[in-house]
């Protein structure tokens, strides 16, 4: 994260002219700050032609002579005045449309980006720390945006033609007060810059306490289980108190500018009337002019005290601004190729050429050397104890994650090569850890897709849903809950099966798809499931016989090694260690040679279990 001023400024300059201050934008502002700037420095004028016509008048014009003079350039300063408010109102109107819009465009962005990162990517991140980026970094560039592009342009307008008018009336006191305000400026500014290192701790402060009460709240029923709750309030206490800090240590510098710049304005009057009235004894100034002069400087004063606070403001809009730019900056690591291709279907071919897959800071790989060819319409279940590699491929197979090394291929095409959106509405998966939106019953059936209610209300049915989600207060509409709390682990699954028979996908991948269904659920559903996965390609992965009685192959794996790419009787025949894994039907189904793989009579060749090899392979393979 970056810490020196300089780059984050250059962050907030980027950042505001791609969302916010485009050319179009700057061209129109700067038409009507100029209509406002002009109205403020002609309206002093204006009263200064009004008070030496009243005292050049006396004793030689005729008094109704002089009152209708006086009454003439009362119109015309209310005219003025009333072309300033339309232009101020129309002004302010037009910065909050460009600012809200340029701020919803950032987030949208963000957000994007975000999505389009590998589970890797997020995995090492924190959610809270996203929502930080997402909800508190957006919101305080949008506001200090706000004020910075409302009145920072129009108080340089307005010092600027201030200066000039001065400049006319007396250049002596205007160079007086022109090197009284830029060092008063000077000084306000070196003074705020204490601040910019305690904002960004402040910043970071507010993240940290983001993702500890985003954790927090997620294990709450954990917490309370094993008694930790005090113990997290002490935490959360912890960092609160230093967060504070930070705060308290920001707004310190901050509150010595503002009292500092009503101190300077107040000598910078004194200034000018000791030498304004020094000018008017000598005849160098009237007293008209005088008192504009003074009007002046009361007008300079509302920018000046106004830069009091910009100074936190660009504090705040700055790191964001800094943290944002380093967010939008980080590649998107799951984009597509600019050749990939988005085929309408495809048949299913799956071929998987030497895949390897380390998970980030893992000891071994979750996946070494995967090698087999899946024919398209071939069911083939995914075999291996726990942490063997099974979900790992699903997730390699869906473009969640990424090979290290070497490649799958559909249909003869690099899966690395089709589009991702097209790859994801040819592919259906029933994942292990079902989450649910807080929506409602058929829109969460509906994710990913445009169904109709029929069609939708047809899923559920096929997914033994629909007398369960009838009976329920609002029926289809009825909201899940957040991540699906207000349903049953087996109700969440059977949603999930029937998002599966909603979409109808070429491919299918199921995990563990009825591990939280009763054998009765479970039995019902297995026809549907058959009869859905009929000529389609479909990997299961499953620890329940049940669903693994009919498939046409088994990968085995163990400890992400592959141990066999056989017919379940060839793998039952070989491994009759894993026999604890595979369904009693696999003794007794009709053995098929398969050409592609080598004779496995002489298990004296065999690949050995990973758990059962000796110290210096397993070291070899990236086990201590």
């Amino acid at each position: 994260m970056q810490t020196d001023t300089r780059p984050r400024l250059q962050s907030l300059l980027h950042i505001a002219r791609k969302f916010y201050l485009t050319p179009g934008v700057i061209a129109y502002s700067l038409i009507l700050i100029l209509v406002v700037v002009a109205a403020d420095v002609a309206m002093p004028w204006m009263v200064k032609i009004v008070i030496d016509t009243i005292m050049d008048g006396r004793g030689a014009t005729p008094i109704a002579a002089i009152f209708r003079d006086v009454l003439w350039m009362c119109g015309v300063i209310l005219a003025v005045a009333a072309v300033q408010y339309l232009s101020s109102a129309l002004l302010n109107r037009y910065y909050n449309r460009i600012v809200y819009r340029g701020s919803a465009r950032l987030r949208e962005r963000l957000y994007g980006r975000i999505q389009a990162q590998s589970q890797n990517f997020l995995a090492e991140r924190k959610i809270g720390e996203f929502l930080t980026h997402l909800v508190t970094d957006v919101q305080n560039l949008q506001d200090s945006t706000l004020d910075l592009v409302s009145e920072v342009p129009f108080d340089v307008c307005t010092l600027l033609g201030l200066m000039a008018a001065m400049l006319f009336l007396n250049p002596f006191l205007a160079l007086i007060f022109a090197l009284f305000l830029a060092s008063s400026v000077l000084f306000a500014f070196v003074l705020g810059q204490r601040g910019w290192k305690a904002q960004h701790s402040a910043m970071q402060g507010t993240a940290d306490l983001t993702v500890r009460m985003q954790e927090g709240l997620t294990a709450a029923r954990t917490l309370s289980a094993l008694d930790a709750s005090h113990e997290e309030q002490r935490h959360l206490e912890e960092a609160s108190r230093r967060h504070t800090a930070h705060l308290e240590k920001s707004g310190a510098v901050n509150a010595a500018v503002a009292p500092f710049l009503g101190f300077a304005e107040y000598s910078g009057v004194v200034i000018v009337l000791i030498f304004g009235g020094w000018a008017m004894l000598h005849g160098s100034l009237t007293a008209g002019g005088l008192v504009a002069f003074l009007a002046y400087m009361e007008l300079a004063a509302d920018p000046m005290s106004r830069f009091s606070r910009v100074i936190p403001r660009l504090q705040k809009a700055s790191v964001s601004a800094a943290r944002l730019d380093d967010l939008m900056k980080i590649t998107r690591d799951t984009d597509d190729r600019p050749d990939a291709l988005a085929p309408a279907d495809v048949k299913g071919e799956i071929a998987i050429e030497g895949v390897n897959y380390r998970y980030p800071a893992a000891p071994r790989r979750a996946l070494n050397g995967l090698n087999c060819r899946v024919e398209a319409g071939e069911k083939v279940a995914v075999v291996g104890r726990n942490a063997s590699g099974n979900s790992t491929l699903l997730d390699l197979l869906l473009r969640i994650q990424e090979p290290e090394q070497g490649h799958i291929a559909v249909d003869g095409m690099d899966l690395c090569g089709i589009r991702l959106s097209a790859w994801r509405r040819l592919i259906g998966v029933v994942p292990q850890d079902i989450l649910l939106l807080n929506r409602s019953v058929a829109e969460n059936i509906a994710l990913g897709s445009a169904a109709s209610p029929q069609r939708i209300r047809e899923a559920a049915a096929a997914a033994g849903l629909d007398e369960f989600i009838s009976g329920l207060p609002q029926g289809y509409e009825t909201v899940a809950g957040e991540r699906g709390v207000f349903l049953s682990g087996g109700q969440r699954q059977r949603i999930a099966i029937a998002r599966l028979f909603l979409r109808s996908p070429r491919i299918v991948l199921l995990d563990e798809p009825t591990s939280a269904l009763d054998v009765t659920y479970e039995r019902d559903l297995l026809s549907a499931l058959r009869h859905l996965c009929m000529d389609r390609t479909t990997f299961i992965v499953s620890h329940r016989p049940a669903m693994l009685s009919d498939v046409d192959k088994v990968l085995l794996l163990d400890a992400g090694e592959q141990l066999a790419f056989d017919t379940p009787a060839r793998v039952w025949q070989d491994f009759p260690e894993f026999r604890d894994l595979f369904p009693e039907s696999w003794a007794s189904a009709k053995s098929k040679p398969s050409p592609a793989m080598p004779d496995r009579t002489d298990t004296s060749s065999r690949q050995q279990p990973f758990h059962r090899r000796d110290p210096a392979e397993r070291h070899k393979l990236g086990v201590q």
